[in-house]
């Protein structure tokens, strides 16, 4: 074999070889293009907890949050606090979801969700200018103050198991002093009011903290402007992270020209093959990353409370949207 046959020999290999480079760097930057573009998406967040009415499903999770957010931060002005454990010992989801039905707002939690993640969005174009009590928990306030609190406190009290005889004298001897005791269950009708108001009392005080705490702007819904910094400086990292997934098998297309393709001809023969391979080969990707993701959902199925399986079902939403959009 002469010189003239083994360089085109070898031109050839190479090039070959830099092809099959090509197709496997340009499938998994067009995937990971892809998938990046539907998760920094705001509207496929939003799109997805509408249609997977996953607003609907976590209402009875949202006041046992507030609730045990607050309770730590009661002023001194109260003089006991009750435990939300002790609730949460005979309160169900059903139950939960009806004192939630009377203390958050139709509507709230989704204009309340979007609002953080319009804050995320704006964070990401370095607009830095609403950071703080991004949640309005003024209408929640409202209600564990008024009417709609006092409504509440009887479900809870309603829910609970009957009183014992001790737990009668307790209620009737308790008087709101740091060492009295509150026994939470449901009592003889001539004490249920007692022990509606001491639970609606409760609810206002943790009504007074939240105001306090988004006077102050030091609300735990909001996001200090150094953490903001760092967010957005992630997003501009990744932004210039795809913009590099892009130069490289361009810049591999230019090697594949210079050592394989000798005329108008095979230009459109050996970039052509090129993409239809890559293509296929994208294709091909996309269908088995499938297989062990989705198999990741039986955490849906396996999950050992209401919460993960919540948590579970939000994730495997999210990621079925990924995949179709």
């Amino acid at each position: 074999m002469d010189n003239q046959a083994m360089r085109k020999f070898l031109s050839r290999v190479s090039a070959l070889f830099v092809v099959g480079l090509f197709i496997i760097i340009a499938s998994i930057s067009s995937c990971t293009i892809a998938f990046r573009e539907s998760l920094i998406n705001v509207d496929t967040y939003k799109e997805t907890l509408v249609e997977q009415k996953v607003y609907e499903d976590i209402i009875p999770y949202i006041i046992p949050a507030i609730l045990r957010e607050h309770q730590t931060k009661l002023t001194s002005d109260q003089s006991f606090s009750i435990d939300l454990n002790d609730i949460d010992r005979f309160m169900s989801i059903a139950d939960w979801r009806q004192v939630s039905d009377e203390l958050i707002p139709a509507e709230w939690v989704q204009v309340q969700t979007e609002a953080v993640l319009d804050t995320v969005d704006r964070i990401k174009y370095g607009d830095f200018s609403k950071l703080n009590n991004i949640v309005d928990l003024s209408e929640v306030v409202e209600r564990l103050q008024g009417d709609a609190g006092q409504r509440a406190s009887e479900i809870i009290i309603t829910s609970a198991s009957d009183c014992s005889a001790q737990q009668v004298i307790q209620l009737r001897q308790f008087d709101g002093a740091p060492d009295s005791t509150f026994p939470i269950c449901n009592p003889p009708q001539i004490q249920k009011s007692k022990a509606t108001t001491v639970i609606s009392d409760w609810f206002f005080t943790v009504g007074t903290v939240i105001e306090t705490q988004i006077r102050q702007r030091n609300d735990t819904l909001s996001v200090p402007e150094e953490g903001a910094k760092v967010i957005y400086n992630l997003f501009q990292l990744d932004s210039q992270l795809s913009l590099l997934l892009l130069i490289c098998p361009l810049s591999l297309i230019g090697l594949i020209i210079l050592l394989a393709v000798r005329n108008l001809k095979s230009f459109g023969r050996w970039l052509g093959w090129t993409y239809i391979l890559s293509g296929i080969f994208t294709l091909l990707l996309i269908f088995l990353s499938q297989v062990p993701v989705f198999a990741s959902l039986d955490e849906v199925v396996s999950a050992n409370s209401d919460m993960e399986r919540f948590t579970a079902q939000i994730y495997a939403s999210f990621l079925r949207s990924v995949y179709t959009d």
